[in-house]
């Protein structure tokens, strides 16, 4: 609502709010606009968006962060993004190598790297390969032909 009335900078207080009262949905809304707006002479909102994305603190807004730290074509948003990121795992008592690995999505594989397909009376495990090929095992163990 706040961009849609002009952004006007002295009801700013809208935009920052979001860092409190933002979840996950609002990240996912909030990064495309942090990429365009220092195409559109909007570095300072951008940089403010990344400190939003920072407050909102959940994985997936330190998920959108960190995808702007790895790539973006505004390279000073993008190293703004870095220290970000990098302040993040220092207040988490982390590499940022550590942080990043927490923040890449599991698709639901458990520890083993392998998920289980409950079908009732019929289950299989799937679990991937050196090559990161997939491969099944019925509830024996024993591995399924492709």
């Amino acid at each position: 609502a706040w961009q849609t009335a002009g952004a006007p900078s002295k009801e700013s207080w809208a935009f920052t709010a979001l860092g409190v009262l933002g979840n996950d949905d609002t990240a996912r809304k909030l990064t495309p606009l942090i990429r365009a707006w220092p195409g559109e002479s909007q570095h300072k909102r951008a940089t403010v968006g990344l400190d939003i994305l920072a407050a909102i603190g959940s994985d997936i807004a330190l998920m959108q962060l960190n995808g702007i730290a790895q790539k973006l074509k505004f390279k000073a948003l993008q190293e703004r993004a870095k220290e970000k990121i990098a302040d993040i795992a220092e207040s988490r008592e982390l590499t940022v190598a550590e942080l990043e690995d927490r923040l890449a999505p599991d698709l639901g594989l458990d520890d083993n790297g392998s998920l289980l397909l409950d079908f009732g009376p019929r289950q299989f495990t799937v679990s991937f390969d050196e090559t990161l090929k997939p491969f099944v095992r019925d509830v024996s163990g024993s591995r399924l032909k492709d």
